[in-house]
């Protein structure tokens, strides 16, 4: 998988472009306000009295407003005792984002605290449990400034993760000038789980009081293997393209548990987190897309995402090891290769029908359907046939090595191919030829595949 400005990439950056351009308008004048306020905020949780209170933090960066008191929530009030969630005040939260703070310098041998950025955190009375965090940014000629809205009660993974991204883009977005450095999307998800993993919730403080939860630590891959369960890790294409469901999921759910793997290792790589400090602090303002900034950090382990996807499939092997009781049987692993490589569509046979549904094979989509739908289906489907590779039964890996190899050189071929010489959106002789080829790759595996069902004794 080499890198490339996706077009994917393109379409995140410039709804991201957009969202800060709209937000600009509404935040300037509270901003503005806020910023006014902070120089007269006494430090370390000192509040200024008033129905209001407003707080600075330790190191000044976070100003904090909100209600002197808040009423619990009648959700919060008829909770049982599993739902596990932190009452804020402004002053619990000034002390609660340092320690968050403290605790990513630490991760990332961080020499010191440098911020530029302000992080205004401000407290709305919440009305029920799971009310959604609003981050907001706005680019000044003094530099960017952050406005998090949170909910009086909040889940401490959910407190911890909104800290996390407005640090992380902070650090980011020291050297961006007006255009928001763009990060990868797993960071923030797996250091959050990285850290509540690290240090459990020591820096949430308990409710009414000031009082600091210890708790027992658990080996951070020893926690990641109980969260998997049977389940295999994503794989680098789903960390890096996550769907909006993906990226909703709970904070121990398969997305997060999957980046707090690669965030762990690539921790654990010489030099790791010096190189993901200085992909924050040095490359992220400089490149147009998150992944030649993580390149260039981490030249010194990946030359291109490539290797990058390789190192990746070793760790998820690894973490799975050689375990049976993962594999799957024959009979399971005939199923998934045939999942994977047929795709149920919908045909429409007229305008006036409902459309027929049908089964067809990788070939078809290759010759008949544009390429621009056809590159992140088969990016997809190579992914899933890494992820069978890893428990596919033995006389079943080869073959589906056979199959990603065939879908990957198409893919390369297809992308040097590019568009005929007048440039219009059509087939070129040397993308006819990509793809003629492929076909016929794949239908010669079609032909080993049945003769190794057929003597394997497998039905159809």
């Amino acid at each position: 998988m080499e890198i490339e400005p996706t077009t994917k990439s393109a379409r995140v950056r410039d709804a991201n472009a957009r969202r800060f351009q709209l937000r600009a308008a509404l935040l300037l004048a509270g901003l503005t306000a806020l910023t006014a306020l902070s120089s007269d905020l006494p430090r370390g949780g000192a509040p200024t009295g008033g129905k209001n209170q407003a707080v600075r933090s330790q190191s000044g960066q976070f100003a904090v407003q909100g209600p002197q008191e808040i009423l619990p929530s009648p959700a919060s009030l008829n909770a049982g005792p599993e739902v596990k969630f932190v009452r804020l005040d402004p002053a619990r939260l000034a002390v609660m984002a340092e320690r968050v703070k403290q605790a990513l310098l630490r991760a990332l041998h961080a020499p010191g605290d440098e911020w530029k950025g302000a992080i205004f955190l401000v407290i709305r009375p919440a009305q029920a449990l799971g009310e959604s965090v609003l981050v907001k940014a706005q680019y000044t000629p003094n530099g960017w400034f952050y406005r998090v809205e949170l909910p009086s009660e909040i889940e401490p993974p959910r407190l911890v993760r909104a800290l996390l991204e407005v640090l992380l883009q902070e650090m980011a977005d020291r050297q961006a000038g007006a255009r928001p450095a763009e990060l990868p999307p797993w960071l923030a998800p797996g250091l959050t789980a990285h850290l509540l993993a690290l240090e459990g919730a020591s820096f949430i403080l308990e409710n009414h009081t000031r009082t600091i939860r210890v708790e027992r630590l658990e080996d951070p891959l020893a926690a990641i293997h109980k969260r998997l369960g049977e389940r295999l890790p994503a794989t680098l294409d789903e960390l890096n393209w996550p769907s909006d469901e993906q990226l909703a999921e709970p904070h121990d759910g398969l997305y997060a548990t999957s980046a707090h793997l690669l965030v762990l290792q690539l921790l654990r790589l010489p030099g790791g987190a010096d190189a993901l400090r200085r992909m924050l602090a040095e490359q992220a303002a400089r490149h147009l897309n998150w992944q030649f900034a993580f390149l260039k950090a981490f030249e010194a382990h990946f030359k291109n995402l490539r290797e990058t996807d390789k190192w990746w499939s070793l760790q998820i092997a690894g973490l799975s090891g050689c375990d049976p009781s993962k594999a799957y049987t024959a009979r399971e692993s005939w199923r998934k290769l045939e999942e994977i490589l047929l795709l149920p569509v919908n045909i429409h046979q007229a305008t006036n029908e409902l459309p027929a549904h049908a089964i067809v094979p990788l070939q078809t989509v290759i010759a008949e359907w544009p390429f621009s739908r056809q590159k992140p289906l088969l990016r997809h489907k190579i992914a899933q046939l890494q992820a069978l590779r890893l428990r596919a039964a033995r006389p079943l890996i080869q073959l589906t090595d056979d199959y990603r190899l065939a879908l990957e050189g198409y893919l390369s071929r297809r992308d040097k191919a590019g568009l005929s010489p007048d440039n219009k959106m059509v087939l070129g002789d040397s993308a006819r030829l990509a793809a003629r080829k492929a076909i016929q790759q794949l239908d010669r595996l079609d032909a080993a595949r049945a003769l190794l069902r057929e003597g394997a004794g497998e039905p159809p």
